[in-house]
């Protein structure tokens, strides 16, 4: 394998010194010679030269390249990347793929400009071929920079062994390697970050001063040498690990006693301990599941107390020490039983609040009472518990409401819900006279632990609104969850928020009509339960819906970004005793929503409708990679955002880029995001991983997130890993059979199609008439690009 390699790049020497000598002898005959069509000659001032040392890899990987450029006159530069040495020169050609590609720069002398190929093949040669048109607009060719991705080395691990790390690889011969180490649990998003500790390591690749109980990751980049080049690989990063820490407790026994429970462990040197409990008969699969209790303390023991009788427990122990924290010690399941004397249930502490002082005060103050509020079993509608809602008369007269879940009431509804076998839990928040003007509903991090333990959907219902979280959309969470629902009762503000609508052309030329109108009573919502799928159902006076077609129905939303959106909404009964009816909406998003009517939608239904166009010359280009600017635009036209009229923020996203308003309204509405350098980056690939990253916000609340994460072996810990099992879960997206994703494998238009179609239910268009010269009915996506082609 080396000695083909080297023959290889002794033949590219030997062809670069062939075309440097051919050029010698076209430029002494230049005077000479009539230059053909292809080739157009420039008088010598303007004659375009690249500046001294340019271009110049600033980059090179298994899988990208990085190559600046700088030329001495003013031109437009027309590029192109060849997977071949060498090729032929074809000007004109290379100008009509580049304007066609979006490949080219106008460029002022001396102005440098870096060249960025991302989703390349490893192991392989490339040819940047360049043309250049000066302000003559003749045509030169401004030569080709040759250069061959790498490959990576392989099975990078990072080994405890005797409590020192020890780090492997694959390795090739005639390669160099560099190591690197990085304090953390992923790798650093800034390379420079890394620290080089090549010249460090010890025999057996150990790894040297690492500090005990912190966690390090590291990485392995490859070198290849020629005579006169060298190329680096990318990094290869291995898993994470954390030298150092204490042993747990050897041991631990749990025993009942009269309503509580005893723990008991074994000593460890030079340690304190910290107590954690769970409920269940079982420790949790997900760590941050345990419940502390206690520490940490030096004690050997410990007794629990505040425990539900007749629940299982189990209990652990971790030693704490100045390096970190050991594993967790596991004890049996011990169920605790009520004492003999009666009682059982310890008083729950609750949270600080105000006082509530009955002292009288000679000046005016808010008047606060406590509401009983029933929370009820969702699939049978009876109640099974109840909780406290604090409510408060202003001194203005408004009247707001506030309602805390603490973890000992979370665990007391789930209890009930057990006993009847649902899993969804109803808070029914009344207001009988319609006087309160605020909810707020706090989920302490302990009961939201909980409910997405068990499973449970909460439900916060109220005479306004109707919030579903299902209990996926709480997993991971570590902190309190709060809901402020605020209903809009003034009627100046609707009559706003109506002309606000009627006002935006963009969705008035969406819904096809401006006979809209707004129903019912709007209503905010304000959370820091983003991007995560809620369900809302917004009720509506039955009278109101008097002669009015269901496809009329949708719902009106101003986000706070500033992007506004009508979507179709879905009617259904809320109360089967009177009948009440609302509309149901899926969001991640929350804002102010508003019931709308809108006469002869366009479309008449809620189906999908196409989104994507061809190209001027009637070709589809299934193949083709869709670009991130293509992306924003195709969110915004799927979902019927209103494009921006603000300008956008990157630096790489002029205002006459073509999608430079979808981009800004895709950014606004949290589809898409920048880069932290400012950039945007249009023109680049969009990979699998930030595909599934932007199509997740298409999800609907039916198509939520499965328990358990998929097992593609390439996406552990990576960034878009969340989104990846969602849309997975949802049968949107699948893998290779390798059992891989490739999430940084670029994605075409055909397959982005198909993705999209799936998630807006857009059926595959089984009779559909040839639209595309290029996509022939033997394409295996020719149905789903024919549903989703724009045909003008």
């Amino acid at each position: 394998m080396n000695v083909r390699k080297d023959a290889k790049f002794a033949l590219i020497r030997l062809q670069r010194l062939t075309k440097i000598c051919l050029a010698i002898i076209l430029l002494l005959a230049l005077p000479f010679a009539t230059w053909g069509a292809e080739v157009v000659r420039a008088d010598s001032g303007d004659l375009i030269q690249p500046e001294q040392g340019y271009p110049k890899p600033a980059l090179l990987t298994p899988t990208s390249a990085k190559i600046t450029v700088k030329f001495d006159h003013a031109a437009t530069l027309y590029f192109e990347l060849k997977e071949e040495l060498f090729p032929m020169a074809d000007l004109e050609g290379t100008k009509s793929r580049a304007l066609e590609n979006h490949t080219y720069y106008v460029l002022a002398a001396g102005e440098e400009r870096t060249l960025i190929f991302n989703n390349l093949k490893k192991d392989t040669d490339y040819a940047l071929v360049m043309v250049g048109e000066g302000t003559d607009l003749l045509l030169q060719d401004l030569g080709q920079e040759n250069f061959k991705t790498l490959e990576t080395p392989d099975n990078v691990q990072a080994t405890l062994v005797n409590n020192k790390v020890k780090l492997s690889w694959t390795e090739e011969a005639g390669r160099t390697y560099q190591v690197y180490k990085y304090e953390g649990s992923t790798a650093p998003a800034n390379t420079s970050d890394w620290i080089d500790i090549t010249n460090t390591l010890l025999v057996d690749n150990e790894v040297p001063d690492l500090v005990d109980g912190k966690t390090y990751i590291f990485a392995v980049t490859s070198t290849y040498h020629t005579e006169d080049e060298h190329f680096v690989s990318d990094y290869v990063v291995s898993n994470a690990v954390t030298p150092g820490l204490p042993a747990a407790p050897a041991t631990l026994t749990a025993q009942t006693l009269n309503g509580q429970v005893k723990l008991d462990w074994s000593a460890v040197p030079e340690v304190e301990y910290v107590v954690y409990m769970y409920q269940g008969s079982g420790a949790p699969q997900n760590p941050e599941h345990w419940v502390k209790v206690a520490g940490p303390m030096t004690a050997l023991q410990y007794t629990v107390s505040n425990l539900t009788s007749g629940l299982p427990y189990v209990f652990a122990v971790r030693s704490s020490s100045v390096t970190g924290m050991s594993e967790f010690k596991v004890s049996a399941s011990v169920t605790p039983q009520a004492p003999s004397s009666g009682g059982g249930e310890v008083v729950v502490t609750p949270s600080p609040s105000p006082s509530t002082s009955s002292s009288t005060a000679s000046s005016p103050a808010p008047q606060k009472e406590i509401i009983k509020v029933d929370v009820a079993n969702g699939e049978q509608a009876s109640t099974i518990d109840s909780l406290e809602l604090s409510r408060t008369r202003g001194t203005d007269g408004t009247i707001k409401d506030e309602l805390e879940l603490n973890q000992s009431k979370a665990q007391s509804v789930i209890d009930q819900l057990k006993k009847t076998g649902s899993r969804t839990a109803v808070i029914r928040i009344p207001d009988v006279k319609d006087e309160v003007s605020q909810w707020d509903v706090k989920l302490a991090k302990e009961s939201v632990k909980l409910f997405t333990e068990q499973g449970i959907e909460l439900v916060i219902s109220n005479p306004n609104v109707k919030v579903s979280i299902p209990a996926a959309s709480l997993k991971d969470r570590t902190e309190d969850v709060y809901f402020r629902l605020v209903p809009v009762k003034k009627q100046e503000s609707r009559e706003a928020i109506e002309q606000r609508l009627l006002a935006n052309e963009t969705l008035i030329q969406s819904a096809g009509t401006k006979n809209i109108q707004v129903l019912g009573r709007p209503m905010t919502i304000e959370t820091n339960l983003q991007s995560r799928p809620v369900t809302l159902v917004l009720p509506v006076d039955s009278k109101q819906f008097a002669g009015v077609n269901s496809a009329d129905l949708g719902v009106y939303i101003e986000h706070s970004s500033g992007t506004k959106e009508l979507v179709h909404g879905k009617l259904v009964t809320l109360n089967k005793d009177n009948n009440q009816q609302g509309i149901e909406i899926h969001v991640d998003q929350f804002s102010t929503f508003s019931v709308v009517r809108v006469k002869d939608w366009a479309g008449q239904t809620t189906q999908a409708q196409p989104y994507i166009r061809g190209y001027a010359d009637g070709r589809f280009q299934p193949d083709r990679f869709v670009t991130r600017a293509e992306m924003a635009a195709l969110m915004i036209r799927v979902t019927g955002t209103a494009e921006a009229e603000s300008e956008a923020s990157f630096a790489d996203v002029k205002a006459n880029h073509w999608a430079e308003s979808s981009i800004v309204a895709a950014v606004q509405a949290g589809y898409v995001k920048g880069y932290p350098d400012d950039s945007f980056k249009p023109e680049q690939a969009i990979t699998r991983a930030e595909l599934a990253n932007v199509l997740q916000h298409l999800l609907k609340g039916e198509q939520t997130a499965a328990s358990e994460p998929t097992t593609f072996k390439d996406v552990q810990q990576q960034w878009a890993q969340e989104a990846i099992d969602r849309l997975s879960a949802a049968g949107v997206i699948t893998g290779y059979t390798d059992g891989t994703f490739r999430p940084e494998q670029p994605v075409t238009r055909a397959e982005a199609a198909t993705m999209i179609n799936k998630l807006i239910g857009l059926q595959p268009a089984s009779a559909a008439i040839k639209a595309w010269s290029d996509v022939p009915d033997t394409h295996w996506a020719y149905q789903a690009i024919e549903a989703a082609s724009i045909k003008e």
